[in-house]
């Protein structure tokens, strides 16, 4: 190695340079020697000889001695040095040294590296494994994209058009997941469980996804490596794994909550086999108890329950009667009714109603006697929310039925929510027979779908055209001259290329609308597929069920649309198709669209895209008067789209002035005294009664609560802890998107008003708890606080939710205070504070009386404390 150094420290030719470049292939331990060789390379024979060419021999062999723990960290180091230097000097070897670390972090081979460290003479075990911790250290600690991307950064050497894999956060993750997936993949791999370690950091890391991806062809045959390496991961990280996988499973196997189809159980029973292939009952069993509460479709649900319940060991058997036992033990809480949303409450029935058919009659016997379960059923019938007794009916009638209880005159409730269709397909869960079934299903399934739909075009019957016979002695006119054509048309010639030769025609079927969406390679067919989208919804929703059958899909596709060819007004046509879609199938559309927001991997554009046409849609539910007027009473088009289309900031800024404006003019009245007598003539009461608009109903207020706004909270709520959703931009969306909602909703009076008010106000709790610094994010709370005290009652508000009102009025106080808001928040402040003095001036006793209730129990001293 001496030897070498020296060689390489003088003048050096090609052929020799390589010869001991393939010889240094393996000088990965650390030792003076080898620190003396990579400090050779990396002074003289890098500047020297890398050209930065695809196909160089040098360049490959200088990469495959950088791929080891001690070169990476060399490059990192020597990148951070310029880094910190910032001499723009030295831009053409920071150029060199990215362009080396690239190859090389591509060129690592993970079996060559733990050979190297753990098959080496030198060390002694305790050195081996600390070497081996350093080195996974090292690669998931993200050492080498920090580098990189400070370099990149500081000296601007890459642009969007050329980008370094490894200064990417998604593709450095995707390429280390990648290598370990073939690590995993070769039986000749003894103890897999080393790189157990690396599994967990990059499990940990910002993107799941791409860490996934990878390692999901491992899953779909039986994989030993991949057993051995999942059983010795924590707990925490097994059930994060698995959690993430079913997560894959649910975007790509989409179901419909209101039916089962054949589809769905060929879905269930072959994706149960395939998931079973590599992870045991217990595996499932746990994953249940730690994330019932995420929100998975029906067939992930099924899916679970299979592969936890059906085992031939007693053990399992057991195992199953535990995890059943303490989710009972949560649903027949009293605080599970109170602290949990609607969606996790419903979402944990399920769970119990897809088990109950798995457990034994003996001990559903012992369950349906037990006290716990006599609590639970009674605290859903005496609860006011329809849902929740609806769901302690059903339980009740399921258990009496499997234990056998009552077998001659089974129990059954005959009330009216008991026979509503959501109703029945909740107590038709118990009666699914889901079995494990050949995996080869879920291969066929893509065909099945294709040639069904190819079937259904070639249904189509075409109507035959009429044939009109002509009488030739009628039309033959022997006195008119005809006009002499030209032998050649120039203009119609078939090699003019300005005739188009095949015209796109407008869809006619929803089926085609989305085929020519996803259409991303065709202009003229995005082009005519979005500006007719809105007809054809509109069209499609006055008659028959194809808009309802192909809504979901239609919406997944309008969501995901990127505007490929820079269209004139995309973003209005497809925020205009989607709003039309959320008003004709608001039942469908709107769980689909809320719990993707949350669940599914969409950029901040769609996230906001999903929030406005929501808002669009609540504000056009009760306001169609632009359609009464007659064109001579509208702008021209261009002038009307700007001034009067409506946005989620125009819509939030007239409800703010709406509520702010009578605040504002008893203010104005006190600070400048009483107006002088006005006088106006008195009308007649006939011409009065006119001039009042007519009442129109309230279409939104009989389907926000389950279709839109329970699901944006209960959302939000449980992926609040993600960055992605406590930026500030989306908080902004969010905020007025759920102002909108309730301020729509609330215009006349509905059923489960209460629940909606709180969880709003939970939201809202959460939201302050942040204590944003941006003005935008304080201002959607100020308007939230304006709808609620708008809309509800003093004594409701006072009564209910008297410590979070106090809270509220104390982070306003904080807010009118504060130097760094801005005059418009300051404003907005001042307006929700006399608000807040005019609705607690009555009722102020009562909500510090209920904020010492959460605390203490009372005593007299107390009541002296709160005023009374």
């Amino acid at each position: 190695m001496k030897s070498f150094a020296s060689e390489l420290s003088k003048p050096i030719q090609k052929p020799r340079l390589k010869e001991i470049l393939k010889e240094l292939q393996h000088i990965g331990v650390p030792s003076p020697c080898n620190l003396r060789l990579y400090h050779e390379l990396i002074s003289v024979i890098v500047p020297t000889f890398w050209n930065g060419k695809i196909n160089s021999e040098i360049d490959f062999l200088l990469a495959k001695c950088f791929s080891t723990l001690l070169g990476l960290k060399l490059l990192c180091v020597r990148l951070d040095n310029f880094v910190q230097e910032a001499n723009l000097q030295n831009i053409h070897l920071v150029t060199v040294y990215l362009e080396l670390l690239e190859k090389a972090f591509e060129c690592i081979d993970l079996d060559d590296n733990c050979k190297l460290i753990w098959e080496s003479t030198v060390l002694s075990d305790h050195q081996k494994q600390s070497l081996w911790t350093e080195f996974i250290f090292f690669l998931g600690n993200f050492k080498i994209t920090n580098s990189m991307s400070a370099a990149m950064l500081t000296f601007k050497v890459y642009d969007d058009s050329k980008r370094l894999k490894a200064s990417s956060m998604a593709d450095y993750i995707g390429v280390l997941s990648s290598k370990l997936a073939c690590i995993i993949s070769k039986p000749a791999v003894k103890t897999p469980e080393i790189y157990s370690k690396l599994f967990h950091y990059l499990l940990h890391s910002s993107n799941l996804k791409a860490f996934i991806n990878p390692l999901i062809p491992l899953t779909q045959k039986f994989c030993v490596q991949l057993q051995k390496l999942f059983a010795d991961l924590t707990v925490s990280d097994q059930m994060l794994f698995l959690n993430q996988l079913l997560l894959e499973h649910n975007t790509k196997y989409p179901t419909n909550f209101s039916y089962s189809t054949a589809r769905d159980d060929r879905i269930t029973g072959s994706l149960a086999t395939l998931l079973r292939l590599n992870f045991s009952s217990t595996h499932f069993l746990r994953l249940i108890e730690f994330y019932w509460g995420v929100p998975t479709n029906l067939i992930i649900k099924r899916v679970e329950v299979v592969c936890s319940s059906i085992s031939y060991k007693e053990s399992d058997k057991k195992e199953l009667e535990k995890t059943v036992d303490s989710l009972f033990n949560i649903w027949s809480n009293a605080q599970f009714l109170r602290s949990y949303t609607l969606l996790a409450q419903e979402s944990l029935t399920i769970y119990l109603l897809l088990f109950i058919p798995k457990l034994e009659a003996k001990y559903l016997n012992n369950l349906s006697k037990s006290l716990m379960f006599s609590n639970a059923i009674s605290c859903r019938l005496d609860s006011l929310d329809d849902d929740i007794r609806m769901h302690g009916m059903i339980m009740a009638e399921v258990i009496s039925t499997y234990s056998g209880v009552s077998l001659s005159n089974p129990l059954a409730f005959d009330v009216p929510i008991m026979k509503t269709t959501k109703a029945k397909v909740l107590k038709s869960l118990s009666s699914l027979k889901d079995e494990f079934l050949p995996i080869e299903i879920l291969n066929d399934e893509s065909v099945i779908a294709e040639t069904s739909i190819e079937k259904e075009e070639t249904n189509v019957t075409h109507l035959e055209k009429p044939v009109i016979s002509k009488n030739d002695d009628l039309i033959r006119g022997d006195d008119l001259e005809p006009y002499d054509f030209p032998d050649i048309d120039s203009e119609d010639t078939d090699d003019d290329p300005t005739v188009s030769r095949s015209k796109t025609h407008s869809p006619v079927y929803v089926q085609d609308l989305c085929k020519m969406l996803k259409d991303t390679e065709s202009f003229e067919k995005q082009r005519v597929a979005l500006e007719n989208a809105s007809k054809l919804i509109k069209r499609k929703s006055a008659f028959g069920t194809e808009l309802r059958d192909h809504a979901d899909e239609l919406l997944q596709t309008l969501i995901s649309l990127q505007n490929r060819f820079d269209l004139m007004n995309f973003d209005e046509m497809q925020m205009t198709a989607i709003v039309e879609l959320l008003l004709t199938c608001l039942d469908i559309c709107g769980p689909v669209i809320c719990t993707n927001l949350f669940v599914s991997d969409y950029s901040m554009r769609q996230k906001i895209l999903i929030l406005s046409c929501i808002s669009l849609a609540a504000s056009k539910f009760n306001d169609d008067d632009n359609e009464r007027l007659f064109p001579s009473q509208l702008l021209p088009g261009n002038l009307h789209d700007q001034f009067y289309s409506p946005t989620i900031e125009k819509i939030s800024d007239e409800l703010e002035r709406k509520l702010v404006f009578p605040v504002m003019s008893e203010c104005k009245d006190y600070a400048e005294g009483p107006k002088f007598l006005q006088t106006r003539y008195i009308s007649k009461q006939s011409e009065i009664e006119s001039k009042k608009p007519l009442p129109k109903a309230n279409r939104l207020s009989l389907k926000v609560d389950k279709s839109l706004f329970l699901l944006l909270t209960s959302g939000y709520m449980l992926a609040s802890r993600k960055t992605a959703f406590i930026e500030p931009l989306f908080l902004v969306y969010y905020l007025k998107t759920l102002g909108i909602l309730f301020f729509e909703t609330f215009t006349s009076k509905i059923e489960g008003a209460n629940r909606m008010l709180r969880e709003y106000v939970d939201v809202l709790n959460e939201v302050c708890r942040l204590r944003s610094d941006t003005p935008e994010v304080n201002e959607g709370l100020l308007f939230s606080f304006l709808a609620i005290l708008e809309i509800s009652s003093g004594r409701t508000l006072a009564n209910e939710f008297g410590k979070h009102l106090l809270f509220f009025e104390a982070y306003t106080k904080f807010l009118f205070e504060s130097p760094d808001q801005g005059e418009k928040v300051k404003s907005l402040s001042a307006a929700v504070l006399i608000l807040f003095e005019n609705k607690l001036s009555e009722f102020r006793t009562l909500a510090l009386e209920k904020l010492l209730d959460d605390s203490a129990p009372l005593v007299p001293e107390r009541f002296g404390l709160a005023g009374l």
